[in-house]
């Protein structure tokens, strides 16, 4: 089967419907893509509407131009274009219509432009993996009758030479995690084994529907501890009388990259939600590097989460943004009141059993990767905890203190196992801010114009920002200024630019994402001035769409932080890196160093990449 992605076009420009007809026709005719698509709001994953840019410019030119794009091109539901998703039949695909992964507008179909010419933007190391996962799952699915849900791996033509270590007899852990509306009967996890022939040897796993929903599993492929390719499978459950008319072939993914080297050591957490209940569970993995310690994809949990965590932890970030940091007494009462959270966070989200291993770990291990679904939780934050020999609690320090900590976003991309080389920087300062250290900021990064680096101012509008982004010749993007999230909908993350602009994540998409090609390390240095205006790097934020399209780092705060200690967090970051240091190594000394001014800036930051990552050449 042909999917749908395999013969899209990604040649597109995103725009979002409040934009103002003349300055959308601006943007059409400077990034002069092939198509554009025209995204407003309304549903789960918003409505679209598709054009081809010569279209899209007849129709905006007698327009008066200060006209929204919905008044001017008269958009409503009625005119959207069908959406579908990129590993859906390419077979069954009508002749125009965008094409989505997740809630993210990857790519579009549409039979009256000549075929793309076969360029990949935000590609992964190492092309196309030897080896994809398949998943054969029943649609519909019957209330109470158990079915199978076949899982097995199957060669493709491509080969791949940083993938040559998946050669027979590698084995491959699968685990099936359900979401929604399903049960597992039975066993949760098996094993497969790659062989010279074109398929493996098949998995069964038993599912049963409980309720009538939109059910969801997911399926996740490990090889030595790192989670190589993740599938969700949703299917409509009908009452189990009914006489189920199957409407679904089996599902694709490839398998990502490896890396050389596993950090020390990896927490897989994975959401699901009790149909009993409806409260969230979390669900936790855990794999060590060394093998004597016997831990491999071991299980903890699940932990119900019995508050509702947005509103938990939104309430969480406004208190730690109200935190006086003034006098050496503020910051003093400030440490206490953060080692009292992390302290509490830490016992209650953490088994006592996983617990007393990360504490016996403190001296063992270095490298901690954590791969989380759930955009909520500070993990950094949470502090380490135990009980002596007397029964009195001892308290260490948080886990981003005790361990060079990164995170990484679940995707089927793989992590890069080295940054970009760092010689072409482009500084996005917004001068408008009125921020007293921005300017600050900005002199520094360009005082790393040196032995051959470039610095490049990019002016702070977002049409300049979108085609500097599209060129893709950056190895460093470095944002500063103001950033906010204007909702609830942490894919409309935004930081602001001059004159009222602002970039979205949701930009970052279409040709956009040639912005990854050279694997940049992306800082969003972006202060905030309340709780509506955190979580840059939340999981449907900025981190997730620089990371899809090809980022090997991603740094931010993930609640308010002073515009000084962003500064002082940027130079030692900076400084570090470029001595050689790894991300994590990198991140914890730049952390100590603002921790010294403000205790709870040097907790706020979050990284995603490889720990031990470095600077290539």
């Amino acid at each position: 089967m042909v999917y749908l992605h395999e013969i899209a076009n990604e040649d597109f420009l995103l725009l979002d419907a409040e934009l103002s007809a003349a300055q959308a026709q601006e943007a059409s005719r400077r990034l002069a893509p092939t198509a554009v698509v025209v995204r407003r709001s309304g549903g789960q994953q918003g409505k679209h509407h598709l054009y081809t840019t010569e279209d899209f410019t007849a129709r905006l030119a007698t327009v008066p131009g200060h006209l929204g794009l919905i008044e001017a091109l008269g958009l409503d539901d009625s005119n959207c274009t069908p959406t579908l998703d990129a590993y859906a039949d390419a077979e069954a695909a009508p002749e125009r219509c965008v094409i989505l992964d997740g809630d993210r507008v990857v790519s579009f179909l549409d039979d009256a432009l000549p075929p793309p010419l076969g360029l990949r933007v935000g590609a992964g190391e190492g092309g196309e993996a030897p080896l994809s996962i398949e998943v054969y799952l029943p649609d519909p699915l019957m209330v109470g009758r158990t079915c199978s849900l076949v899982v097995w791996a199957v060669r493709s033509d491509a080969l791949s030479r940083s993938l040559s270590a998946m050669q027979p007899g590698t084995s491959l852990d699968i685990v099936v995690h359900p979401r929604r509306g399903l049960a597992l009967d039975g066993r949760r996890e098996a094993s497969l084994v790659v062989t010279s022939e074109a398929e493996t040897p098949r998995l069964q796993f038993k599912v049963r529907a409980t309720e009538r929903c939109r059910a969801s599993v997911d399926v996740l492929c490990f090889h030595a501890g790192q989670e190589v390719c993740r599938m969700r499978l949703e299917r409509d459950t009908a009452p189990e009388e009914m006489v189920p008319e199957e409407r679904h072939k089996p599902e694709r993914r490839p398998i990502a990259a490896l890396l050389p080297a596993q950090p020390d050591l990896m927490m897989h957490f994975l959401l699901a939600q009790n149909g009993h209940t409806g409260r969230h569970e979390i669900l936790l993995r855990v794999t060590a590097a060394d093998q004597s310690l016997d831990i491999n994809l071991k299980q903890y949990g699940p932990m119900e989460l019995r508050a509702d965590p947005r509103d938990f932890f939104d309430a969480l970030h406004d208190k730690i943004n109200q935190l006086p940091l003034a006098t050496i007494s503020d910051r003093t009462l400030a440490r206490e009141k953060l080692a009292r959270i992390g302290a509490d966070l830490f016992e209650n989200l953490l088994p006592e059993e996983l617990r007393s291993l990360l504490w016996s770990l403190q001296r063992r291990i270095k490298t901690i990767l954590v791969q989380s679904e759930e955009p909520w939780i500070p993990w950094e934050l949470l502090r380490m905890t135990r009980r002596d020999e007397h029964g009195r609690t001892v308290e260490g320090p948080h886990l981003c203190e005790a361990f060079a900590m990164t995170r990484w976003i679940p995707n089927n991309r793989g992590m890069k196992h080295a940054l970009g080389a760092l010689r072409r920087i482009a500084l996005v300062a917004c001068l408008t801010s009125s921020l007293p250290y921005a300017e600050k900021e900005r002199e520094f990064i360009r005082s790393l114009s040196r032995g051959g680096r470039e610095i490049e101012d990019i002016p702070a509008s977002w049409l300049s920002v979108i085609d500097a982004m599209k060129k893709g010749t950056y190895d460093a993007w470095h944002f500063t200024g103001h950033g906010r999230r204007p909702s609830m909908d942490m894919s409309a993350a935004a930081i602001m630019l001059d004159n009222g602009n602002k970039l979205t994540s949701d930009d970052i998409s279409g040709t956009v994402q040639n912005c990854g090609k050279t694997r940049p390390v992306v800082v969003l240095n972006a202060c905030h001035a309340s709780r509506q205006e955190l979580s840059l790097t939340g999981l449907g934020g900025f981190a997730r769409a620089f990371v899809h399209a090809g980022a090997a780092a991603v740094v931010g705060p993930i609640w308010a932080v002073d515009d000084y200690a962003a500064y002082r967090f940027t130079r030692a970051f900076y400084a570090r890196l470029l001595k050689g240091a790894t991300v994590g190594d990198a991140t914890r000394d730049a952390r100590a160093v603002v921790r010294r001014v403000d205790p709870v800036a040097a907790l706020a930051f979050t990284v995603f990449a490889n720990p031990s990552a470095r600077v290539q050449g």
